[in-house]
């Protein structure tokens, strides 16, 4: 009788290993984003270790070699070894892809297996279970070897067709009935960029957004490179209460309205605690590696994301092999890796970005030019729109445009907002004044 084989690379696990401790852990945002985990090993060493790497990544520490000897001290040994066991890691990316097949081969093994030794046993009802958890296994182990990326001018065309006579599905980002849902088109897989100068309240608009979407039982995810979870927690809040997050600051806030917001949590965390995730700068998930991983561990925990927001760009940082080059070409990069995670993951992509100095001093409404550090963004986004208030304005009675320079699937779209206290409010699509 054969003796089984289990799937595995243990001369590439084994180096994968010892290229991220010999770049002192500068190979570790590379090895996140091939989408490698704890399951890429076969080795139970190796995953083990791996796994206090992953630890020490998302603490925001070095994957080196003291590190880890500290975090691992029954590996220590074994990781001296590997820190001296190759010369050169310029074939990284060939491992990786290595223990990502590896891995989709035991998945599907294991699947196989467990459905041959149950098979036999089951009612029908029960077997045909079993046989679509098979499938499922061999679907995702056909996406982790990239198998999901090529379809035929059949299939293309198929699903073209299928479409013709069905209406997208729109991501809201204001209430129904309002100028600004009749002029927004937001579709899956697509990037908008919202542009505003520091100030102009582009996380406030981002929020309301967020509470629409919850409203239509979306799930989103935020991910904030400049304030903590909590702060965006609290603004996302007070879109819901009508009643500013400032008012949690404040030495003797009014107690109507305090009750009001405190209310609007208690409400937003037992209706919406399955469809909102958080991330904000204390996390550090701030480069587009780290994101990537944390909306794959998300989707596997609540199935799909039809949302992701990204606040802000300019703050995000990218992998170590860009840290000496310009602040354009590390911005272009994270552009670029976002607009491939918002269609890997078939979600909506809001993205918040800065304007540069000239646009802060420019006398008129910005336009592309006026976008800071990038230049991909006009090349890569479906929409860049900008909010735009004249500074002579003052924030409680002045409008603030919300306009568009660049769309791509929705027509040209220019709002007036108005400021709420809490966030933008648009104007309704019909005047019923006088009824």
């Amino acid at each position: 009788m054969r003796t089984p084989v289990i799937p595995q690379q243990h001369n590439a696990e084994r180096a994968v290993i010892a290229a991220i401790l010999k770049k002192d852990g500068m190979l570790m945002d590379l090895a996140i984003a091939a989408g490698l985990n704890v399951n890429s090993f076969n080795d139970p060493a190796f995953a083990r270790i791996f796994a206090g790497m992953l630890q020490v990544a998302k603490e925001g520490g070095r994957c080196d070699l003291v590190t880890l000897g500290t975090r691992l001290p029954d590996d220590a040994v074994l990781l001296a070894e590997l820190h001296e066991a190759i010369a050169s890691t310029v074939n990284f990316d060939d491992w990786t892809r290595q223990l990502r097949q590896a891995e989709a081969a035991r998945m599907v093994r294991r699947a196989a297996l467990r459905f041959s030794e149950s098979a036999g046993e089951l009612p029908p009802a029960q077997t045909a279970g079993e046989i679509a958890k098979l499938a499922e296994a061999i679907g995702e182990a056909g996406r982790i070897m990239g198998g999901n990326q090529t379809r035929s001018l059949r299939e293309i065309g198929k699903a073209f067709a299928d479409n013709i006579h069905c209406e997208a599905e729109t991501i809201p980002y204001f209430p129904a009935l309002t100028e600004g849902a009749e002029a927004l088109r937001h579709h899956r897989r697509e990037m908008h960029v919202i542009c505003a100068n520091t100030g102009c309240g582009k996380t406030c608009l981002a929020a309301g957004a967020v509470r629409e979407q919850l409203k239509a039982g979306l799930n989103v995810a935020y991910f904030c490179t400049e304030s903590e979870s909590e702060a965006i927690f609290a603004r996302i809040v007070a879109q819901f209460s009508g009643v500013s997050h400032f008012i949690t600051q404040q030495k003797n806030p009014d107690r109507v309205r305090v009750d009001r917001f405190a209310n609007s949590m208690q409400q937003v965390l037992e209706n919406h605690a399955k469809q909102l995730f958080i991330r904000g700068c204390e996390t550090r998930q701030n480069t587009p590696e780290a994101i990537r991983a944390e909306v794959k561990r998300i989707i596997h925990t609540v199935g799909h994301l039809d949302v992701i927001v990204i606040d802000f760009l300019q703050f995000m940082q990218p992998p170590p092999f860009l840290r000496s080059k310009s602040k354009l070409e590390q911005v272009d990069y994270c552009v670029e890796s976002l607009h491939g995670i918002f269609n890997e993951f078939n979600a909506a992509g809001i993205v918040l970005a800065q304007i540069n100095r000239e646009g802060q001093r420019f006398d008129g409404m910005p336009g592309l030019e006026h976008i800071k550090d990038s230049s991909f963004i006009a090349q890569l986004a479906h929409t860049v729109s900008f909010l735009h208030r004249d500074q002579k304005s003052p924030t409680s009675t002045g409008k603030t445009r919300f306009y568009s320079r660049k769309t791509r699937n929705q027509n040209p779209f220019a709002l007036e907002l108005t400021w709420n206290g809490a966030g933008y409010d648009s104007e309704p699509l019909y005047n019923s004044e006088g009824l």
